[in-house]
């Protein structure tokens, strides 16, 4: 497939139409899921699950968050009152 991977129209059809992976596609190209990651990101290509921006409850900063991991209330722990993990 060489570097069809360049191609929005490629992309698109690869990632939302059939909805391939960054890995599925990249393995035939000969190139990484991360390139691929890249390259959907600058045709701003997204898949079912986007993000979703959100106004944090505490500092009013805007942010953006996948509805699946995180409520959307808060920017960060410390918006939040909650301690870091690590």
């Amino acid at each position: 497939m060489g570097r069809r991977y360049r191609d929005a129209e490629f992309l698109r059809t690869q990632h939302v139409e059939s909805g391939k992976s960054s890995t599925e596609i990249a393995q035939p190209c000969g190139t990484s899921p991360s390139t691929i990651r890249r390259r959907l990101a600058r045709h701003d290509i997204e898949d079912g699950e986007s993000l979703t921006t959100g106004e944090c409850a505490t500092c009013g900063d805007s942010f953006r968050y996948y509805p699946s991991v995180r409520d959307g209330q808060f920017c960060s722990n410390d918006c939040a009152g909650k301690p870091r993990r690590r």
